[in-house]
């Protein structure tokens, strides 16, 4: 097959079934038109990857257009490749391109549509056809192949056991590794679009009859509010503009919704009611309701017997705790060491120093997160080197130049370690505002600043504005509830249907 890119040329008439040579001109010209418009609106002779090609089916021009990054040319080869022995007779008997498509072409998807929309479809990735013979009926197929790397386990997210896949930048990809795992037709996947200028494609994931319908409607609205909004940033933009904040709601650090790369997650949490939201162009799915002890379940719980899985929730829920707390409460201790008692001496401070405590814990923090950044910008053989040289060698020489002392650095470490337990880095950096919050008021007011800024956290906790659907952030402690807490802490669920499900 002969590829030709240059579109703008006078096309051979024949006379025939079509009547009259005057018809055949006004096809022709209404053909040459279409062409030119289609043209300049695509801006062919300005895009780089937005190409033309000419053709001749059945004795009649046929002009497609296309992004190459997306064809799929071998497919597109063997579907127009048959085209071209058909007879020239055949348009005599059909009354529309859509009819021609069915009997003659082989496409898998294709539809007959207008030329906005038409025009739209192109720049996703499907090939527009115009006919000479109907150059009224443009035709939108799809032969493309959409670019993707290979499905793996999420770098966050990761498990001892069960499967080790996770989401990738295509949506089809995505909703079909959810079918996979929720063979049922209640499952439903809504379809949305965001963003006049991105044009990004949405999906509304969740059970029908087990999904709550106050929830589903109100997501469902805002959704389709979301066609004003520029979605570039994937799952960020989606969150910020269902969950607008304003005023003082851009000072609460605190996360609305979970984000996962795991579909065995997801389809965990549809089956409990959960929607799931997938962004093309983006693996993170978004899940909400939520609440703040939902960032305490990961799927290794559901990969291992009740008692073990139990026990690493304790693990979790308790480093959850000692990384808001345990730093604060070494510092109240070291300012009120004349009243520790001998046995827990060990935890006061014997070396000298020249920079005060307060001011060490707050520097390894900022270097802490400094370290991070870093390590995002290091490529990967020097990440071992930078490891060492932020971790042992700037450890060692800030503690013998008496910058810092061991207690500092011990306790500091220990809560860097925890930092990396929550699957959420939102709620990581809530964890870790929340523990400057504190150390700022012990070193301001001794055991009374750690009382006060922990009740003040607590009242945050309880005053933060419910999102639709949500029982409240700390359920299930608030509102209280005896079966919530006892699903938290011991992982009971065994994987029984409702008596309603089929």
């Amino acid at each position: 097959m002969v590829f030709v890119n240059q579109t703008r040329r006078a096309f051979g008439m024949k006379t025939g079934a079509f009547g009259n040579t005057n018809h055949m001109d006004e096809q022709k010209n209404e053909f040459s038109e279409r062409i030119e418009r289609i043209q300049r609106r695509l801006k062919l002779n300005e895009s780089a990857d937005l190409k033309s090609a000419r053709i001749e089916i059945a004795g009649k021009a046929c002009v497609y257009f296309y992004a190459d990054g997306f064809l799929d040319k071998s497919a597109l080869e063997r579907v127009l490749g048959n085209a071209k022995s058909i007879d020239a007779s055949v348009w005599e008997n059909v009354g529309s391109i859509s009819r021609f498509a069915e009997r003659y072409l082989s496409f898998s998807d294709c539809a007959v549509s207008n030329e906005d929309r038409a025009i739209e479809q192109v720049l996703r990735g499907f090939t527009l056809f115009l006919f000479e013979a109907f150059p009224d009926q443009p035709l939108v197929a799809e032969v493309r192949h959409v670019p993707q790397r290979s499905l793996k386990e999420p770098d966050k997210g990761k498990t001892l056991r069960g499967p080790h896949e996770g989401f990738g930048e295509s949506l089809n990809v995505n909703l079909a590794l959810l079918r996979r795992r929720i063979v049922n037709e209640k499952l439903r996947c809504e379809s949305f679009v965001a963003g006049k200028k991105t044009q990004t494609r949405l999906a509304l994931c969740y059970l029908e009859g087990t999904a709550d319908p106050k929830l589903l409607h109100e997501i469902r609205s805002r959704l389709k509010r979301l066609r004003d909004k520029a979605v570039c940033s994937g799952e960020e933009n989606v969150t910020e503009a269902l969950f607008f904040r304003s005023g003082i709601g851009l000072l609460n650090p605190l996360p609305r919704v979970r984000y996962t790369e795991r579909p065995d997650t997801c389809a965990a949490e549809l089956l409990e009611g959960k929607l799931v939201i997938l962004t093309d162009t983006t693996p993170n799915a978004i899940i909400l309701p939520i609440t703040l002890f939902d960032f305490m379940e990961e799927s290794d719980d559901y990969y291992f017997p009740p008692l073990t899985a139990s026990y690493l929730r304790f693990v979790r829920l308790f480093s959850f705790l000692a990384s808001v707390f345990l730093v604060p409460l070494w510092l109240l201790a070291v300012k009120l060491d004349a009243q520790i008692p001998n046995d827990f001496s060990f935890l006061l401070i014997s070396d000298e120093y020249a920079v005060p405590v307060f001011l060490q814990l707050l520097l390894i923090e900022f270097s802490v997160d400094a370290l991070k950044l870093a390590s995002l910008n290091t490529p990967e053989p020097l990440a071992n080197s930078l490891s060492v040289v932020g971790g042992l060698l700037l450890g060692d020489f800030a503690v013998k130049s008496g910058w810092f002392v061991p207690q500092t650095i011990l306790y500091s470490a220990l809560v860097a370690i925890t930092s990396f337990i929550p699957n959420n880095y939102e709620l990581g950096y809530s964890l870790k505002f929340a523990r400057i919050l504190l150390i700022c008021a012990v070193e301001a007011f001794s055991i009374w600043g750690l009382i006060g800024a922990s009740a003040f956290l607590i009242a945050a906790l309880i005053l933060t504005r419910k999102e639709i659907g949500m029982r409240g952030f700390l359920y299930p402690f608030y509102p209280f509830s005896v079966r919530g807490i006892m699903k938290l802490v011991f992982r009971t669920r065994t994987g029984r249907e409702e008596k309603n499900e089929r």
